[in-house]
């Protein structure tokens, strides 16, 4: 049975996976009273059917992950925006960061953060101006 599983699985854990379920498939007709037929067919049943499954799954999966937009290129934040950002507390360049890059509003971040909202503008503000004056430190071009 686990054989079955195997020849359809990619590796060992999703064939012990189908194989698990058909022995909890056994042992659920078993524990109810409804097991009509030898329990060697049930389980060939369920494995095969499993397998199939499985291979269903796959296949939506990569019809899936086909359609999803592909993420456009990681802009890494460098040069003097970089040595800015690091002077400020890690928290509010956390903040600022999460609001700029991650298009965060005040109220997501105010959620995420557990303050309130008035909290997070008057973060945001302060850590906006630190930030301004260290990237002019930084001899950041404007």
């Amino acid at each position: 049975m686990w054989s079955i599983a195997r020849r359809v699985a990619r590796d060992d854990g999703e064939a012990d996976e189908v194989a698990q379920k058909a022995y909890l498939a056994l042992f659920r007709y078993w524990s109810q009273g409804q097991l009509r037929e030898p329990p060697s067919h049930l389980l060939y049943r369920v494995a095969k059917r499993g397998a199939i499954d499985l291979m269903r799954s796959r296949g939506r999966a990569i019809r899936l992950f086909a359609k999803l937009p592909r993420p456009a290129a990681v802009d890494d934040v460098s040069g003097p925006l970089d040595r800015a950002l690091r002077k400020l507390r890690p928290e509010d360049a956390a903040l600022v960061l999460m609001q700029a890059a991650g298009g965060f509003t005040y109220e997501e971040l105010a959620e995420i953060e557990g303050k309130s909202v008035a909290s997070i503008r008057s973060r945001l503000f302060r850590a906006r101006r630190e930030l301004a004056k260290r990237y002019d430190e930084e001899g950041g071009p404007w």
